[in-house]
């Protein structure tokens, strides 16, 4: 499911499970990451490009497999099967930052989910005009794997501020930020800080200063009327 060629000096890693969207299962994981072995074990290598077969990128993660997880009872004290898919993932994403050789992704189609992670850990993104990204798993309530790299994570307590702004979200000097580092697969939900001047509103006229970037995190609720 995943092809490997040599061309010349540049490595290739193709996606190749077209009836699933080239959704990652725990094969291909291994895979890209004995990509990046043989990447690394070749003295003249250029670059590894991870590219998807058929006009399409990578759909994530395999929900399939999920699926059967959850509905898996383990034993008892037996870790969660799925906490050990995530963190081989991560694995992954971390070996792909941190590999010598520049690492490239071609991206067509959808990026979705750990696609998404598996594009952005490149050292190059090359975004064809069909390409489309997103993370719909943080509908369910999940972090996208990036969230919990030890990467993201380290900045987010070292330098909080930084990592705001990059969302485009800069807090004023009286404004203190408290770095809480969980541990946790799962992160609790925020609750935006609610703005001045809405006592008295509905809950629905409430619900619609909300937006996306405040209920991660990465944005402050608008005043009735203020322009982002």
């Amino acid at each position: 499911m995943i092809r490997f060629a040599w061309h010349g000096p540049f490595a290739f890693a193709t996606l190749d499970r077209p009836q699933a969207r080239h959704a990652l299962n725990d094969a291909m994981v291994q895979a890209l990451l004995d990509a990046c072995t043989q990447a690394m074990a070749r003295a003249d290598a250029r670059a590894l490009v991870i590219r998807g077969s058929g006009g399409q990128f990578c759909a994530g993660g395999d929900f399939a497999g999920f699926k059967s997880m959850i509905g898996a009872v383990p034993p008892a004290g037996a870790p969660d099967p799925i906490v050990g898919v995530n963190r081989t993932f991560g694995r992954l994403l971390e070996t792909l930052a941190a590999l010598e050789v520049p690492t490239v992704a071609v991206v067509e189609g959808a990026a979705m989910g750990g696609g998404v992670g598996l594009a952005a850990v490149c050292d190059i993104v090359i975004a064809a005009a069909s390409a489309r990204f997103a993370t719909p798993e943080v509908t369910l309530g999940l972090p996208p794997a990036w969230y919990k790299s030890s990467g993201y994570r380290s900045r987010a307590v070292i330098e909080p501020r930084a990592v705001l702004r990059e969302f485009g979200l800069t807090l004023p000097d009286e404004i203190e930020v408290r770095v809480w580092d969980s541990t946790a697969e799962i992160r609790y939900l925020v609750l935006p800080q609610r703005p001045p001047g809405t006592d008295g509103m509905s809950e629905a006229d409430l619900a619609a200063l909300v937006t996306r970037d405040s209920m991660i995190g990465v944005g402050v609720v608008r005043a009735p009327g203020e322009r982002a």
